[in-house]
């Protein structure tokens, strides 16, 4: 349907650019488009909706769809040969088209092969799709598909780092640190979270037990993981700590604090260690959706120092927007996995985590920030809110400035990896009321609604983002000035009034301090 045209194309280009003929669109099941007499009506209907759809799609594609029409899928008896054929046809012409800006060595193939047997065989013996690069090396001396460019590959480590690094471009192998590679990555990793993922109509003979997950809201022990797939591995409790190592490093679970000092090192280990002992994971993507505003102010109750006051809390609040409406999924999570890992134990907790929302609390538990994603506006928010102005500063000396200043720069560096997608950046108005707070102590910003102007703001890129490091800078203890790189600046014809409060709002927290 189209709604999955225009997610997947959005979702396609946010990942890189496409080649020219490498997107091709179908649509299927026509034939079951009936309704008595008027099918043909219908039909012609639905045509001319998918092909305005197709053009759209098309036209921003930037010459990734290169065919004229989508294909039409037709499962029918009658027609089931006619469409495998036009399948055929419409693959073989892409693949035409993309080869003629992309030519790869043979050698590169032939390296893919071997590196795929060797995955077999380590299946087959109940162990990980992992090796280092010298069991490559060894096994392409074995091979007897080496080419002389393969055998020269052995030798020289700039030349088997391109075939390494082509392999990883197109899915085939994942680099994990300076000497180990993951095989078939994309295959590996979805067959091993769907132990975690799946439908709760799937069967399976090995399943974390998907009802804990949702009890523990995303948590899930060790133990549990190693009982669960005892059966896939011969050294289930090796091998398990070796995959968790890896999602860890890949920030799709993080190992939950205990205490102040985390000992977990996030380094893939090498075969024999057992770095997680009774050690308990989260996957942000297996946090539940918040489903009312009450559940925000039990779990903002519970984690505060209430203070009283008559007057408004001082309100800070900043919007990214992604430019052409799409977030791809994970995103969010990701973000959650990055801060509860680099913040200080005890900001962020499993229990004020949602997979749409995320509470932090700071300076003792009377400043908070409530971090919102909204996946069909394709925004991400970041209100802070406390007693006074000055409770919103962290940090010290020349690393001290607004919490939001530094979660800004924080989800800034995250979203640098992401370079096909564009966000704009802006401020949200300071006034409670716009955030539909009142003067109660304990009260939130709403779960969904902002109401005040959007005051838009633009940033100059800066070469030094590039080499800037958050955990050797000390960004994620407030520290240094990284929160001053590629500082977000009012635009020219700044919006000085607020369209729903009618107030001029005044963004400083202290004189000459954003």
């Amino acid at each position: 349907d189209s709604g999955s045209w225009d997610y997947w194309s959005k979702f396609l280009s946010s990942l890189g650019d496409r080649r020219r003929g490498s997107l091709l669109l179908a649509v299927s099941q026509l034939d079951k488009l009936t309704d008595g007499g008027n099918n043909s009506t219908i039909i012609g209907t639905s045509e001319s909706y998918i092909q305005r759809e197709f053009s759209h799609i098309k036209g921003r594609a930037q010459g990734a769809i290169s065919c004229d029409d989508p294909l039409r899928l037709d499962y029918s008896s009658d027609k089931m040969v006619e469409t495998i054929s036009s399948i055929e046809a419409s693959l073989l012409k892409s693949l035409d088209e993309v080869a003629h800006s992309w030519w790869v060595p043979s050698s590169y193939e032939s390296l893919a092969g071997i590196l795929q047997n060797m995955a077999k065989q380590k299946s087959s013996n109940q162990e990980l799709p992992i090796l280092t690069k010298n069991e490559l090396i060894a096994e392409i001396g074995r091979s007897p598909e080496s080419s002389l460019l393969l055998v020269k590959m052995t030798k020289d480590g700039q030349l088997l780092d391109r075939a390494i690094n082509y392999l990883e471009a197109v899915g085939d192998v994942m680099q994990v640190g300076k000497k180990w590679l993951l095989v078939d990555p994309i295959g590996w990793f979805s067959s091993f979270l769907a132990h975690f993922i799946k439908d709760d109509l799937a069967v399976s003979t090995i399943q974390v037990d998907a009802a804990n997950l949702r009890r523990q809201r995303g948590t899930v022990n060790l133990d549990e993981i190693v009982q669960a797939l005892k059966h896939d591995y011969k050294s289930p409790h090796e091998h398990v700590s070796q995959i968790m190592m890896l999602l860890c490093g890949l920030e799709l679970c993080v190992p939950l604090k205990s205490n102040e000092h985390n000992p977990i090192p996030l380094e893939t280990p090498p075969s024999g260690s057992t770095p997680f002992t009774d050690v308990r994971f989260l996957f942000p993507c297996l946090l539940p959706k918040l489903m009312s505003q009450c559940e925000l102010e039990d779990c903002v109750s519970m984690s505060s120092n209430c203070f009283e006051t008559e007057n408004m809390p001082a309100i800070r609040g900043h919007r990214f927007r992604e430019s052409t409406g799409f977030i791809p999924p994970g995103l969010f999570v990701g973000i959650l996995a990055r801060m509860y890992q680099g913040l200080q134990y005890g900001i962020m907790r499993p229990e004020r985590m949602w997979n749409d929302h995320a509470v932090l609390v700071f300076n003792h538990d009377t400043t908070h920030v409530l971090l919102r994603c909204n996946m069909d506006k394709a925004v991400i928010d970041i209100i802070a809110w406390a007693p006074e102005n000055e409770q919103l500063f962290v940090g010290a000396a020349k690393g001290q400035a607004s919490v939001v200043m530094w979660l800004v720069h924080l989800i800034n560096m995250f979203l640098s990896s992401y370079t096909q997608l564009c966000f704009e950046e802006s401020w949200l108005c300071p006034n409670p009321q716009c955030h539909e707070m009142m003067s109660d102590c304990c009260n939130i910003p709403s779960s969904s609604e902002y109401r005040g102007s959007e005051f838009l703001l633009y940033s100059t890129p800066q070469s030094r983002l590039k080499n800037h490091d958050c955990n050797v800078e000390g960004c994620f203890r407030f520290l240094g000035t990284g929160h001053s790189l590629g500082r977000a600046r009012p635009c020219l014809g700044f919006v000085e009034v607020c369209r729903a409060c009618n107030k001029e709002p005044v963004f400083a927290l202290r004189e000459n301090v954003a």
